[in-house]
């Protein structure tokens, strides 16, 4: 059962509210120190204490004249023992040095006579602003004044900007003919106007007199040779004249066309292979467009201790795209490596190792496979 502590005494009452004891500067580190709430709990021997500001070291707890077993402390909770059967009464508890507070245990007695009226607090800080309420309602209309003096006239403003056109407006009745005037004075010729149309063609007139006869023209040009004669006959041969100087030697003549290829002779021995070259740099990655493809595989082998070597090379011509080392048959204590190589652009090959010290490719049966493309 908890019990909740009532200030019932005037007297105590006094010292509790009024006077928040300062404990010594060794105990609390402020001024607030207070008890704001005490309850005992007949049922478990506990008073709890409930504060602010309580000492910061374990402090003296005294109920009446009974000094109580601190079980726990805080700065705002302190748990002390009471003696079992405790009497109904109220008691003063006391806190360290200076803290005190008026419990009551048992049946609540009467309500005591309501203290003097304390003085009057000083005035709060002004609160903010409320908001701007709402407009209020339009006020009636007041009687109007008397009409007051003519102002100075004020300066000519500026010519304001010419507005829009106006439309036209309707047109007018015919008025009445006027006189005849007198004639004016003869205008200037006018620009001659284009020329008409040609005339159709005149008669032919009769043919005129002979004309004095001209001057002779310059001579034409020579006329084309006329056809060569008939060879005459040979005349007599003359006597031999004296032999000349030699001549220089002509020119050279164009050489003449290269006679026909002979056998082919005998091929020569095979020399012994030379090193082998370094490698040369990888060239740059090619770009190959297929749009039908298959996959061949090569005829199977059957594998032994030592290097076996299968085939497959793509029909017509067709190229190998990938190298795929397969099998039929594989025994699970084989030791056997496929390396793949390419050996042209249709063939690849792949070489199965052995292993020596197992049963290595014995008796698989092997084979490369390839997709090949157009």
């Amino acid at each position: 059962m908890r019990i909740t502590l009532q200030r019932v005494l005037p007297i105590v009452l006094v010292l509790a509210a009024s006077a928040p004891a300062l404990a010594d500067d060794h105990d609390r580190d402020s001024h607030d120190s207070r008890i704001l709430r005490a309850d005992v709990d007949q049922d478990n021997d506990l008073l709890f204490i409930n504060g602010r500001e309580l000492p910061r070291r374990e402090p003296t707890v005294i109920l009446g004249s009974t000094r109580l077993e601190v079980v726990s402390f805080s700065r705002t909770d302190i748990v002390a023992r009471v003696p079992s059967g405790l009497e109904p009464a109220t008691y003063l508890l006391r806190v360290g040095a200076d803290l005190q507070f008026a419990v009551s245990v048992g049946d609540t007695g009467p309500q005591g006579p309501p203290g003097p009226k304390g003085d009057r607090g000083p005035a709060g800080p002004a609160g903010p602003a409320g908001p701007a309420g709402p407009p209020g309602a339009k006020g009636d209309t007041g009687a109007q004044g008397p009409k007051g003096d003519t102002g100075a006239q004020g300066p000519k403003g500026d010519t304001g900007a010419q507005g829009p056109k106006g439309d036209t407006g309707a047109t007018g009745p015919q008025g009445a003919k006027g006189d005849t005037g007198a004639q004016g004075p003869k205008g200037d010729t006018g620009a001659a106007g284009p020329a008409g149309p040609q005339g159709a063609k005149g008669d032919t007139g009769a043919e005129g007199p002979q004309g004095a006869t001209g001057p002779q023209g310059p001579i034409g040009p020579i006329g084309p040779a006329g056809p060569q004669g008939a060879k005459g006959d040979t005349g007599a041969t003359g006597p031999a004249g004296p032999q000349g100087a030699k001549g220089d030697t002509g020119a050279e003549g164009p050489q003449g066309a290269t006679g026909a290829q002979g056998p082919s002779g005998p091929p020569g021995a095979i020399g012994p292979q030379g090193p082998i070259g370094p490698a040369g740099p990888q060239g740059p990655p090619g770009t190959f467009t297929a749009t039908t493809c298959s996959y061949v595989t090569g005829p199977f082998i059957t594998g032994n201790t030592s290097l076996s070597t299968s085939t497959v090379t793509c029909p017509s011509g067709q190229f190998a795209v990938s190298i795929i080392p397969t099998w039929q048959l594989w025994f699970t204590n084989s030791v056997c490596t496929p390396v793949s190589r390419r050996i042209n652009n249709s063939t690849v090959v792949t070489d199965w190792l052995s292993n020596v010290n197992s049963a290595g490719c014995s008796g698989n049966s092997v084979a490369t496979m390839t997709l090949c493309c157009p």
